[in-house]
């Protein structure tokens, strides 16, 4: 399977967590909880525009506002680092798994090395119009690489997931150190999305197949032949984790809504992003450019 991921450096201890393994970290006893409040508008700053420089991720599809001396660390298209003497931040993306976004800023907070010290505090924020969650770290937590610099960390929603080095997202991160986490939070601004295009259209209302298999499971691979594929159609609850697992002999160039992926012959590739968070209900069809075949993938409405 194939999963999300992000990073964190801590005190010469590298954590990685690759695109391709779903977030399981494990929670304290006592855990963090999220307060019952209104959302707190994350104000940008407003400097003097030679004061600050723009940073732009096509994968990610947001942008932010940084200060102008800082300068490129380390990263990938996915997840880069910028900073300077006074600061940093980082921006990069995770797969929820399914997780709601309070199980998830749990298991960010709680995780077992504790990059954010004993007891992390978690507060609802708005980010870009959107809710998100700020974890500020507790007085003992770990510093990253050779600083002394607290930091933290903003955790919002895509408002449609990105597809990031052939691997699907729906969370953006924003870490950063403390002093300039709010401002830099306040400036994150995501591509804008028309409220029909945050779902990738159906092909079609119904399936032409006569019969249409219901889903049950959580998480469904679905298999790609050579051969006519068997069941021909599949119904699809929005809650479901869909994954591909290439068994057309050959490596293929797959194609679902407006995402574009690659499907390695013999291996399972994994959305780990319910279904309804990118597809609309109704009839999709992955595309190999018709070298092999899938099920018709029926998302259902909500009942």
């Amino acid at each position: 399977m194939v999963y999300g991921r992000h990073r964190w450096l801590l005190a010469g201890i590298v954590l990685l967590v690759l695109a391709a393994c779903v977030p399981q970290p494990q929670a304290t006893s006592t855990g963090t909880n999220v307060p019952d409040e209104t959302p707190v508008a994350l104000a940008a700053e407003s400097p003097t525009p030679a004061a600050n420089s723009e940073y732009y991720s096509p994968e990610l599809k947001l942008r932010l506002s940084y200060p102008a001396g800082w300068s490129f660390l380390d990263g990938d298209p996915g997840s880069q680092k910028y900073g300077g003497t006074d600061g940093f931040f980082r921006a990069t993306n995770t797969a929820s798994g399914g997780m709601s976004i309070d199980e998830l800023v749990q298991a960010e907070a709680n995780h077992a090395l504790q990059p954010f010290g004993s007891q992390p505090e978690i507060t609802a924020v708005q980010v870009g119009g959107i809710e998100g969650r700020k974890i500020t770290p507790n007085a003992d937590q770990p510093r990253m690489d050779d600083t002394d610099q607290a930091w933290g960390e903003v955790l919002v929603p895509f408002p449609r997931p990105v597809m990031v080095n052939g691997f699907l997202a729906d969370y953006a991160i924003l870490q950063a150190d403390l002093e300039h986490l709010d401002s830099l939070a306040g400036s994150l601004e995501f591509d804008p999305l028309g409220s029909e295009q945050k779902l990738f259209a159906a092909t079609s209302d119904t399936p032409a197949a006569g019969i249409c298999a219901l889903v049950t499971e959580t998480v469904y691979v679905m298999t790609v032949s050579a051969d006519m594929p068997s069941p021909r159609c599949l119904q699809v609850p929005q809650d479901t984790i869909i994954g591909f697992k290439n068994q057309a002999g050959v490596p293929l160039a797959a194609s679902l809504g407006g995402y574009e992926f690659a499907l390695p012959a013999n291996v399972e590739v994994v959305f780990n992003v319910p279904v309804g968070a990118y597809l609309a209900p109704g009839v999709h069809q992955l595309q190999t450019g018709g070298i092999a075949s899938a099920p018709e993938i029926w998302v259902l409405e909500h009942r």
